[in-house]
C-alpha cells in the first residue's frame, strides 16, 4: 500500500498538524473506526477535556493495534468538539498520539454529543 499527502501550492497550507488530503493505492484492507470517547472502561465520561483526549487516542491506538495496524495507517480521522477553547488541548493530543504522521483530518465543533459530559469525540479511517 501507498500512502501519498497532498498539498498543492495554490491551496492554503493547513492550520496545524495535517495533510489537504491523502491519496491511498493499492490498499488491501480498510478498518473504519466508529466515534471514540473520553470514557474510563465501565463507561464513565473522564473528567476534563486532557483526561478525555488521552482516553480517545488510547482506545484509537488500542484498535489500530488489534487489526494489525499503525498509526501510520491513518488515512483520515474527524474530531468533533464541544467546546471550542478546547481546540489546543485537542491539537496537542492529537500531534502527541500521531508522532508526526499527517493524514486528511476534519475537525467541528458541535453543540454536543451522545452524552452531554463528553467533550470530544473522535472517529478515524485506516487503510493497509
Amino acid at each position: 500500500m501507498e500512502m501519498k499527502n497532498h498539498q498543492p501550492a495554490t491551496v492554503h497550507k493547513p492550520l496545524s498538524a495535517y495533510a489537504l488530503a491523502t491519496e491511498v493505492r493499492d490498499a488491501i484492507r480498510w478498518l473504519h473506526i466508529s466515534g471514540q470517547v473520553g470514557a474510563d472502561a465501565d463507561g464513565t465520561p473522564i473528567e476534563g477535556i486532557d483526561g478525555q483526549l488521552e482516553a480517545i487516542f488510547f482506545k484509537i491506538g488500542e484498535i489500530l493495534k488489534e487489526a494489525e495496524m499503525s498509526v501510520n495507517n491513518l488515512v483520515k480521522i474527524t474530531i468533533f468538539l464541544t467546546d471550542a477553547g478546547d481546540v489546543a488541548a485537542m491539537r496537542a493530543a492529537r500531534d502527541t498520539f500521531m508522532a508526526g504522521h499527517l493524514c486528511a483530518s476534519t475537525l467541528l465543533i458541535v453543540s454536543g454529543l451522545a452524552n452531554p459530559a463528553f467533550k470530544a469525540e473522535v472517529e478515524a479511517v485506516a487503510a493497509a
